[in-house]
């Protein structure tokens, strides 16, 4: 019975192209960690066009890395905690 009650879901990536008047991958950087910062999103570490952030509220903890370049972003789902208590 208690197997029944156990599923697994998929979570989609998350991407978007870069709008035309991004010139640089800095500047597609600096607007990827200006949105975390906006969202109280940490940066745990950046390199490599790939940013790890984590977001920790009360009820939960969400882990995510973003690649970046030139021509877009995408965001991966890494890891949480608590997660499914807090929706």
């Amino acid at each position: 019975m208690l197997l029944t009650a156990c599923s697994t879901a998929t979570v989609p990536q998350i991407g978007a192209p870069v709008p035309c008047q991004i010139q640089s991958v800095e500047q597609v950087e600096q607007a990827v960690m200006a949105g975390l910062v906006d969202q109280h999103w940490e940066v745990m570490s950046s390199s490599d066009h790939i940013i790890e952030a984590h977001k920790t509220t009360a009820q939960a903890q969400a882990m995510v890395h973003i690649a970046y370049g030139y021509r877009g972003f995408s965001i991966e789902y890494f890891d949480s905690k608590k997660l499914e208590n807090s929706i």
